[in-house]
């Protein structure tokens, strides 16, 4: 097994410390100590993945769970766009050991390349979205917004954090894929890999269930609690509904074998998401559960 040559491993690092940097000046809100509890995570994930990347998985997969609300639970009226900040932190502590790791395999197979190659255009995408929405000729004036105002009265002032935000979350998804392949490939980095899954399935299924006996309080936006939809851990109740379809497929087969003390988590996980299911009310994440389950029940029956 060859030595995956230094300068991608420093030219990765690099790129994860500048994704995380931009993501913290632009996306974080302005709340003293929510940013220290961030750069805090962030600092705390960036050295578990130096000394452990494997072993460090379920504490990124926690980041995940739980960064959703981070900002509600801080006091904000709405959630702010946090996991990007200590997901690509995490990212880079990864890349920084893979320098130093002499027998470490590529994860470039599966659909690693692909990731990465949507990442790169929607990067060309992003940029001319920004572009697009100052105008060129505004853009080269520096002319402060408001610039361009739609149907609905707002204008373009925060196309650069929200290009960001949608931007950062596919490269920390395509970086995340290449991390899972790797921690994949031997036995025990399976299990890691696992063990993420469930545990995000269990803090998120497992707050809506406290949520729903009263013990927790919803933490949401203001026209959320106005509805009547509640999204656990997440963003919002539409990202709630999407996250519990791709997460109840793989821990219903986690249930059904491997450790018991693993399975029996699955299956509470899994529990927990029907109840996140049903307090989000979002029917893409109904129809994604439905699928995902009858995928399950096919690939179970034709294995």
């Amino acid at each position: 097994m060859s030595r995956p040559h230094p300068l991608a491993g420093i030219l990765a690092f690099s790129a994860w410390i500048a994704l995380s940097v931009a993501c913290s000046a632009l996306l974080l809100p302005p709340a003293p100590l929510l940013k220290t509890v961030v750069w805090g995570a962030s600092v705390l994930l960036f050295a578990a993945a130096v000394v452990a990347p494997h072993r460090s998985l379920p504490l990124a997969g926690l980041a995940v769970a739980v960064s959703g609300v981070s900002s509600l639970a801080f006091g904000l009226e709405h959630p702010a766009v946090v996991a990007p900040v200590p997901l690509a932190a995490w990212l880079a502590g990864g890349a920084l050991r893979a320098i130093y790791d002499v027998e470490r395999p590529a994860a470039r197979h599966g659909l690693t390349p692909l990731w990465r190659a949507v990442a790169a255009v929607s990067g060309l995408s992003a940029l001319s979205a920004w572009v697009g929405a100052r105008t060129a000729y505004l853009l080269l004036r520096g002319v402060p917004p408001p610039r361009v105002v739609n149907g609905l009265g707002l204008d373009a002032a925060d196309a650069l954090a929200g290009t960001l935000a949608v931007l950062a979350a596919l490269l920390v998804a395509a970086g995340f894929h290449a991390a899972a392949v790797r921690a994949g490939r031997d036995a025990r980095g399976a299990l890691h890999l696992d063990a993420t899954i469930v545990l995000v399935a269990l803090v998120a299924g497992g707050t809506a269930f406290l949520q729903r006996l009263g013990a927790l309080p919803h933490l949401r936006a203001p026209h959320w609690e106005e509805w009547g939809r509640a999204q656990s851990t997440f963003t919002d109740p539409s990202a709630a509904g999407v996250a519990a379809a791709l997460l109840l497929a793989p821990c219903l087969a986690r249930a059904a074998s491997g450790p018991w003390g693993l399975r029996v988590a699955a299956a509470a996980g899994a529990a927990g998401l029907l109840v996140l299911l049903a307090d989000a009310g979002s029917r893409g994440g109904f129809l994604g559960a439905l699928v995902s389950v009858l995928v399950l029940v096919l690939w179970a029956g034709t294995r």
